[in-house]
């Protein structure tokens, strides 16, 4: 089955959070977040659940602590959000 990747809205945040930080790095983050994606839609069911009452999936960002939380409706994966770790994740 092919899938259709929806991206979260606030990576644009992020990376330009990084790239400030130190040159280049918001480009080592977005590289990383992509290695996932592409993970995720090689097989998007592999990947555990938030919580277990939820339909929601999630895959942690090598190199950085993040973590992608995304949703998959018949061959629709859908990025919801891209989040800190070390900044209350799960809210």
């Amino acid at each position: 089955m092919s899938y259709v990747l929806k991206m979260a809205p606030e990576i644009e945040q992020e990376e330009n959070y990084y790239e400030s930080n130190r040159g280049g790095l918001g480009e080592d983050f977005l590289s990383e977040l992509n290695k996932c994606y592409n993970k995720v839609i090689e097989n998007p069911f592999y990947y555990g659940y938030l919580e277990k009452s939820t339909l929601l999936r999630h895959i942690r960002v090598n190199r950085f602590p993040y973590i992608a939380i995304y949703i998959v409706s018949g061959s629709i994966i859908t990025m919801l959000s891209v989040r800190n770790t070390h900044r209350r994740p799960y809210i």
